[in-house]
């Protein structure tokens, strides 16, 4: 069932023109370095089998998210159909778009799955979002939402 409630809020007109796409190997670089300057663990680095996704509004980029997979010791029998977002950046000023972090995510997942299998042929299979919230997230709640602000010094 797909969720469109999001076509009621103030910001909808906008958030309609949102898209979701994996980065191509030319626009590895940028994403890097956008990730290395903005994110707050300033390391693009991701490691296993990873996808880079790009989400734009009118060609501009305005979000940046990782995803990976576990490790070979960490996977067991289905963990192959498992991935896990290991970064997400907001590349505009917050409270610009109040709903985009959801718009992005929500358009992330619903082609996850198909990009997933593309990129490393995981079989019939589906991959399955594994939300990643991490203690460092809640206690530096302040932190993150001033790091992730163009508008201000880190």
């Amino acid at each position: 069932m797909k969720n469109e409630s999001w076509k009621q809020y103030t910001d909808a007109e906008i958030l309609a023109r949102v898209s979701v796409r994996p980065i191509e190997p030319d626009g590895k670089a940028e994403w890097n370095q956008r990730i290395r300057e903005c994110h707050y663990l300033k390391n693009a680095h991701l490691v296993g089998r990873q996808l880079r996704d790009v989400a734009e509004l009118d060609g501009q980029w305005v979000g940046l998210l990782g995803w990976i997979d576990w490790g070979i010791e960490q996977r067991l029998k289905r963990r192959k159909f498992i991935a896990q977002n290991s970064r997400f950046l907001l590349l505009v000023q917050r409270g610009r778009y109040p709903n985009l972090i959801s718009r992005v995510l929500g358009l992330c997942c619903r082609r996850l799955s198909q990009d997933w299998q593309k990129a490393f042929g995981t079989g019939g299979g589906r991959a399955v979002l594994k939300p990643r919230f991490s203690p460092l997230n809640i206690q530096h709640k302040r932190s993150l939402k001033t790091r992730n602000r163009p508008d201000r010094a880190a």
